[in-house]
């Protein structure tokens, strides 16, 4: 009983503190772009030893305001016959049957956004292929 007589006022308070109007999307501006990451886009960056680290590929993205990693959103996918959320996670298995996966995320500063592709085993290795990445950005009013 002294559950539900606490539950009952913070129900009460939570709907009282919502505003008819105070939603988050109403009147946001929605904007995507794609860009293909080549091959010969990413970069090495040992961080353990010569061959331990991951590597990145990095745009220039005037898209990405401070507004909007303030008070809107930046979402990336990577296009196929499904989009997919980043991060992503591949599993992989090499030449001698070792199993491990490849994890492609993304970081953004103002004017610019930062894919990063890296190993579970930690060796440097970069996509073999280009990939298409959507970027989607959300700004509130």
């Amino acid at each position: 009983m002294k559950k539900l007589l606490l539950f009952i006022p913070a129900v009460l308070l939570f709907f009282s503190s919502c505003v008819e109007g105070d939603t988050i999307y109403e009147g946001a501006r929605v904007s995507t772009q794609y860009i293909t990451v080549y091959p010969k886009d990413w970069i090495r960056n040992p961080i353990y030893s010569q061959n331990e680290g991951y590597a990145f590929a990095s745009y220039n993205m005037s898209q990405i305001t401070p507004q909007i990693i303030d008070r809107g959103a930046v979402m990336c996918y990577l296009v196929g016959n499904y989009d997919n959320a980043l991060p992503f996670i591949m599993s992989t298995v090499d030449d001698d049957g070792f199993v491990y996966t490849n994890t492609i995320s993304f970081e953004v500063a103002p004017g610019k956004i930062r894919f990063i592709s890296e190993n579970s085993d930690l060796l440097i290795s970069y996509p073999s292929s280009s990939m298409q990445i959507k970027v989607v950005t959300i700004q509130n009013p």
